[in-house]
């Protein structure tokens, strides 16, 4: 995850990712990638991404709730693929 006040020079906020593959057997394991983030009516935040686990031959979609702490946003919910 980065930021840019640009969208050309861009700054890693953490040297993890915000969201993970899934562990060997899940239904992300080989993806979760593409993310496009929703602000519910409620002030809620959602991560929605696609995921596979056969190296990119299938993709299934999930979200995941977004919370946020000192201005970073942070995985706040188990990912449920769908």
């Amino acid at each position: 995850m980065a930021t840019s006040e640009d969208g050309i020079h861009w700054k890693r906020m953490s040297d993890q990712p915000l969201l993970t593959n899934g562990k060997p057997g899940e239904w992300n394991e080989s993806e979760s990638g593409h993310p496009g983030i929703f602000r519910d009516t409620d002030g809620q935040t959602y991560l929605f991404y696609q995921g596979n686990k056969d190296g990119g031959k299938s993709w299934y979609l999930s979200k995941v709730k977004i919370g946020w702490k000192d201005g970073k946003p942070f995985v706040d919910e188990k990912p449920n693929g769908s």
